[in-house]
């Protein structure tokens, strides 16, 4: 059995909650499971992590809480969130202060091709 969950997510609209917290609500689920969980932003979904944006979406769990809280519980949970380096390129280094670390492409391909590694992709 897989010791570790590789969420990757890059085809989310970012300021759509039905398509945003679906990966989020899992990667925090499998961590409270004892997984290993990292969630991987990249391409437009990865605006969700630029400091401001996660704010402003909806949870559709409780009006009173945004897409960010809900990123904020995963990473309570032990959920490392990371992004990669095209989207610094694209909206720059001010990010959510949960983003653990911004990886390249070889991390990405080498995290999902690893042996102990399921992935899903959003």
């Amino acid at each position: 059995m897989s010791e570790k969950l590789l969420i990757v997510v890059t085809n989310s609209d970012p300021r759509n909650p039905c398509e945003i917290i679906e990966p989020i609500y899992n990667a925090t689920v499998a961590a409270s499971m004892d997984y290993h969980v990292e969630l991987i932003f990249s391409g437009s979904a990865g605006e969700i992590l630029v400091s401001g944006v996660a704010e402003e979406v909806p949870s559709l769990k409780d009006e009173n809480k945004s897409v960010y809280d809900l990123l904020k519980a995963a990473h309570d949970a032990g959920v490392q969130i990371k992004a990669t380096k095209h989207l610094t390129v694209r909206w720059g280094e001010t990010l959510i202060p949960e983003v653990e670390d911004i990886v390249g492409a070889g991390y990405v391909i080498s995290e999902v091709m690893g042996n102990n590694t399921e992935t899903l992709s959003y």
